[in-house]
């Protein structure tokens, strides 16, 4: 066994978002003869076809034509190509993904609405139609863990939640209670975002679902919160107005992030990468679809683009001309922050459409989107998510999933720990579960570029466990978070991202209830990340062993106490989440 801990830079990597399409043009062979019309009384240069020629009077006419053959360039007689499309198949398995759950939190919602909470399955036709009856059927048939059929023996059959599913639906409303501020200030925001403060609330009950609200917000949300919130008749419209204006809000999540990276406070000359992204104050990241090849002169107006200053968001859009670049700018921005308000970071076009009139957005909204495809599809969209390569293998999807979960987890650990004040952290939303985030850089740093470190670790299966140690002044461990992980190097078949993010969503929800298993911590305590590896890559063969060096961590001299909080296990993954305490009959230092 070696263990391995330390701090390591992660290396940045850029992943290319594939765009739903993409055409290539072709010169076209034209010898055409046209027809120009004029007086010809002096020397006079027409334009025909975007090209100019000097036409010569004629001697003995007053009025008159001539004929003007025009050469456009050849392409050798070839039949011009025709245009290539481009499916994203990771866009489409996740619009796939979503199907079967959409019927799931339906079929729910409605069992859930019934008094005795179960449905007929003849009363299913009702709720649902006769033709997407067949679809809830196979769902029922599909998933026996989450619905549960009754009947028999004269008694007509019924559908309900099984034990575990009704369980976690109960748990639903405590989440919802923890994510209620959340809630709120996106709501708040959204308001600012809009040019009167004003939005219709059929607008805003058309991203309901999308922004986490309840679908009786209007009832039980908005009446508690009569000093952000008044419902008003706008234009014969009921809408949604808000009370006062709070200036620490009207900071985008773009300009979060890059506070939390240190981009905005830092005073160093930053370079301007080859593909055009710029991490500056009013740059957005790029990604390029599939066969799209920028040449120097795209590639010097991406750079003026990106460094070129734009109005922020919540200003008023009543004060800029649409026609001005910046501008213009500033309406990525604007879609930008409103799907950052989303849970999950994207919107249909219709969706945004809607706040069309509200928002100030472009007359031809999905021409701009289509125009802008390098930010808007590739950043916007995918905002603060994984894009998916393409040709990654299934353990380094797995591993990188991995990562970013055990980056939220440690971070939970030591805000349930309370070795820093709960100011230090935030809440945020990650696998729609109210997790909390670091706010210090520093913080946020150590724990990101540790645990990214072990990336090329862990896809090679190197990593046994990952463990958050705290120990007292003397360097002794008094509790250790021990996470096991067990990457499939074998597993060859496509990865289901979703059912493995569901799998470890329930580690981050069972964490705040084995608070109780805790000790105590001395107020002179500190903390690590601490790996245990099952072997080291042969030297020279990775760079990243040179930058994890052993160290002489103290251990227990007799077996810890093991508490386990949470397990799973799967084809491609398994992990084991427990805690370590010393034995009663360790020596005491």
């Amino acid at each position: 066994m070696i263990i391995i801990k330390g701090k390591v830079e992660p290396e940045k990597q850029i992943s290319h978002f594939h765009s739903f399409y993409c055409s290539a043009a072709l010169h076209t062979v034209l010898c055409i003869n046209v027809m120009v019309f004029s007086l010809i009384e002096s020397r006079k240069w027409f334009t025909v076809n975007g090209r100019q020629r000097l036409c010569h009077p004629l001697p003995s006419l007053g009025v008159g034509h001539m004929w003007v053959q025009i050469m456009f360039k050849t392409s050798g007689g070839r039949r011009p190509k025709k245009k290539m499309y481009y499916r994203v198949n990771d866009l489409d398995r996740v619009m796939e993904l979503q199907k079967k759950p959409s019927l799931i939190l339906r079929l729910k919602s409605i069992i859930q609405s019934q008094r005795k909470q179960c449905v007929l399955l003849r009363d299913l036709e009702k709720e649902v139609g006769f033709v997407q009856k067949w679809n809830f059927m196979g769902i029922i048939e599909k998933y026996p863990t989450i619905f549960r059929v009754t009947g028999g023996n004269g008694t007509p059959p019924m559908v309900m939640l099984t034990e575990k599913a009704d369980k976690i639906a109960l748990e639903e409303d405590e989440a919802r209670a923890q994510m209620e501020p959340i809630l709120v200030k996106n709501l708040r925001k959204l308001l600012m975002l809009s040019v009167d403060c004003t939005l219709p609330l059929e607008t805003i009950q058309l991203i309901e679902n999308d922004l986490g609200l309840p679908n009786d917000f209007r009832q039980s949300l908005i009446p508690k919160y009569p000093q952000f919130f008044s419902v008003k008749d706008v234009n014969g419209r009921t809408s949604l107005q808000l009370e006062n204006w709070d200036s620490f809000l009207a900071v985008t999540a773009r300009e979060e992030r890059l506070a939390c990276e240190g981009v905005l406070t830092s005073k160093e000359k930053v370079r301007v990468l080859k593909d055009g992204n710029y991490f500056g104050p009013f740059a957005f990241q790029m990604h390029y679809p599939a066969g799209f090849r920028p040449n120097m002169n795209y590639l010097k107006e991406v750079q003026k683009w990106q460094k070129m200053e734009f109005p922020s968001p919540y200003l008023n859009a009543k004060r800029f001309e649409l026609a001005d670049p910046k501008a213009q700018k500033r309406v990525v921005a604007v879609l930008h922050e409103l799907l950052s308000l989303t849970m999950e970071k994207r919107l249909t076009s219709a969706q945004i459409d809607a706040f069309h009139s509200e928002l100030r957005l472009p007359a031809r909204l999905l021409l701009c989107l289509i125009k802008q495809h390098n930010y808007i599809v590739a950043e916007t969209i995918g905002l603060e998510e994984r894009v998916m390569d393409r040709n990654r293998s299934p353990q380094g999807e797995t591993a990188q999933i991995l990562v970013e979960f055990l980056e939220v987890a440690i971070t939970s650990v030591v805000f349930l720990k309370g070795v820093y004040p709960s100011g230090a952290f935030e809440r945020r939303r990650y696998m729609n579960v109210v997790v909390q985030r670091a706010r210090h850089p520093e913080l946020q740093q150590y724990i990101h570029s540790s645990v990214n470190g072990l990336l090329p670790f862990i896809q090679k299966g190197l990593v046994e466990r990952v463990a958050v140690i705290f120990s007292d002044s003397n360097n002794v461990p008094i509790e250790r978070f021990v996470f096991k992980i067990n990457v499939n190097q074998s597993y060859g078949s496509k990865l289901e991202e979703a059912d493995l993010e569901f799998s470890l969503k329930s580690f981050l929800i069972k964490l705040p209830l084995s608070q109780s298993l805790m000790k105590v911590l001395p107020p002179d305590c500190r903390w690590e990340i601490t790996a245990y590896f099952r072997s080291l890559p042969q030297s020279g063969t990775s760079k990243d062993a040179e930058i994890w060096v052993p160290t002489d961590t103290q251990q227990w001299q007799q077996a810890p106490l093991i508490t386990p909080i949470k397990s799973m296990s799967s084809e491609p993954l398994g992990v084991q989440l427990y805690l370590e305490h010393p034995s009663l009959s360790e020596p005491k230092a």
